[in-house]
């Protein structure tokens, strides 16, 4: 089962979980129209569209969640349908 990344707690509440393809975002206009947000010292970012957010599977989902409760972000699983 494939899972996306939502934050439930703080500036980025509402937000997805995505990592950039090829070191860098993905060019989309709909995205653009509302730009990722790094997350600092991390690979991750923020990002406002659920089909812009990376799909994890079940096993990096924990160590996923694990980083950013670390930096003080709590964050729900949300099924890839």
């Amino acid at each position: 089962m494939m899972e996306r990344i939502r934050i439930t707690s703080g500036d980025y509440k509402g937000r997805y979980v995505g990592l950039p393809a090829d070191g860098g975002w993905v060019s989309n206009p709909v995205v653009e129209k509302d730009p990722p947000v790094n997350v600092p010292g991390t690979k991750y970012g923020f990002v406002a569209q659920e089909h812009a957010a990376t799909e994890f599977s079940e096993g990096n989902v924990v160590a996923v969640q694990t980083d950013l409760k670390a930096l003080g972000y709590e964050s729900e699983l949300v099924e890839v349908k």
